[in-house]
C-alpha cells in the first residue's frame, strides 16, 4: 500500500503464482514507484531499507481479522426493517444512548481472513474491559485456504452475546484464533475499539480533539465556500432531537456563522448517492472566542421528532462570506 512509512518489525506476505513451486531459477524485484517533492526549495527524497529478506514457503496457520465493526454491518443489520423511505445499513456507533441500545445493541462483526497454507477452524473473539468486563466469541468456522480451485479464502462471522453493557465508557479488544483439536495454532493483531453508553448523545466519535490537525478539519463556511456537512444516524427507537454538538476548529474567525440542520434519508430516490428531505434547522450560531478549539452545542427552537426505523443526515451548515470562515471537526469524510 502507499504510506508515509512502515514499521521497523513489519512482515509483508504476499502470494505468487503456483508456478513458482519447484522453479529453481526465482528473482524478486523492488520497484520504487513515486516522485521526490519540493516545499521551500528543499527536496524530499523517499527511501527504503531492506533487511532479513527471505522466501519461505507458506505457514500452514495464519489468522488475520480484517473491517471489524460493532454496529453490525455485516450480518446483523438485516435483522431490522426500515420504517422509512430508507434501508438499515447497521453504523458503528462509539457513544449510543439507552434508548437505541435497548433495541439495538453493539454486535462485534469482522472478516476472517486465512493466510495459511491448510484450512483453519477459526473464531472472532472479544473482550471488553472499563465500566463493566464482558467477553464473547463466534461459533468457530473453518476457513478454507487459498488456492488454484479454491479462492475464496475468509468469512464474515458475527461474535455471541450482542453487547448491551449499563451507562459507561469501555474498551473492547477484538481478535480471531485458530484452533486444531484444542491447541491453537494462531493468533490474529487485535483490533481495539472505544464506545460509551450514554444517557442523552448518539454519536459517531470519542470526542477526540483535533485541534492543530488540518486534515481533521472542514470548511463549512468562507469566501469561496457554503458546505452542508452531515453523517447519517439510524434510529431504533423514537427519540426528540434538542441540538447538534460539534467541534469548532480554531482555524476559524471568530463571528463566523453556522447552523445546524437535519435531513430524512430518502433512499428511493433515483441517483447515485439517494436523496435527503429537509425537515429542519435551527437559528444561525455564531462562533466566539470561547468557542474556538472546544465542542459546542447548536440548540433547536423546539425538539425535532426522529422516528423508530428512519435514517436522518445531520449535521452543520455554513455560508459564503467574503472575510468569515467556519471549520467544524471531521473523522475521515464523516462530521462528529
Amino acid at each position: 500500500a502507499v504510506n508515509e512509512s512502515s514499521l521497523i518489525d513489519e512482515v509483508i506476505l504476499t502470494r505468487i503464482p503456483f508456478s513458482i513451486v519447484g522453479n529453481a531459477d526465482v528473482q524478486m524485484s523492488f520497484v520504487f514507484e513515486g516522485t521526490t517533492n519540493s516545499n521551500n526549495g528543499f527536496s524530499g527524497y523517499y527511501f527504503w531499507q531492506i533487511d532479513d529478506l527471505e522466501l519461505i514457503e507458506t505457514p500452514l496457520n495464519i489468522i488475520k481479522i480484517e473491517d471489524v465493526v460493532v454496529g453490525g454491518f455485516w450480518i446483523d443489520y438485516a435483522n431490522y426493517t426500515a420504517s422509512g423511505l430508507n434501508t438499515i445499513i447497521g453504523l458503528d456507533y462509539t457513544v449510543t444512548p439507552t434508548s437505541q441500545l435497548a433495541n439495538h445493541p453493539y454486535v462485534i462483526e469482522g472478516v476472517l481472513r486465512n493466510l495459511g497454507a491448510s484450512d483453519q477452524l477459526s473464531t472472532l473473539k472479544y473482550e471488553v474491559y472499563g465500566t463493566g468486563s464482558y467477553s464473547g466469541a463466534s461459533t468457530p468456522t473453518t476457513v478454507a485456504a487459498y488456492s488454484s480451485i479454491n479462492i475464496i479464502d475468509s468469512v464474515v462471522v458475527s461474535a455471541n452475546p450482542p453487547l448491551s453493557p449499563s451507562i459507561g465508557v469501555y474498551g473492547v479488544s477484538i481478535w480471531a484464533e485458530s484452533d486444531s483439536a484444542g491447541t491453537i495454532t494462531s493468533v490474529s493483531d487485535t483490533v481495539y475499539k472505544e464506545i460509551e453508553i450514554s444517557q442523552y448523545i448518539y454519536a459517531k466519535d470519542n470526542g477526540t480533539d483535533v485541534n492543530g490537525d488540518p486534515d481533521n478539519n472542514w470548511i463549512v463556511g468562507g469566501p469561496d465556500d457554503q458546505w452542508h456537512l452531515t453523517t447519517r444516524f439510524e434510529m431504533y427507537a423514537d427519540e426528540s432531537l434538542y441540538a447538534i454538538r460539534t467541534y469548532i476548529s480554531d482555524e476559524s474567525v471568530v463571528g463566523a456563522e453556522i447552523k445546524a440542520v437535519v435531513y430524512e434519508v430518502d433512499s428511493t430516490i433515483a441517483n447515485a448517492d439517494g436523496g435527503v428531505l429537509l425537515i429542519n434547522e435551527s437559528d444561525n450560531y455564531t462562533i466566539t472566542t470561547q468557542d474556538l478549539g472546544n465542542w459546542i452545542d447548536i440548540p433547536f427552537l423546539s425538539p425535532i421528532d426522529l422516528y423508530s426505523g428512519y435514517a436522518y443526515e445531520v449535521g452543520v451548515a455554513g455560508f459564503v462570506h467574503p472575510t468569515d470562515s467556519a471549520f467544524i471537526g471531521t473523522s475521515g469524510q464523516s462530521m462528529y
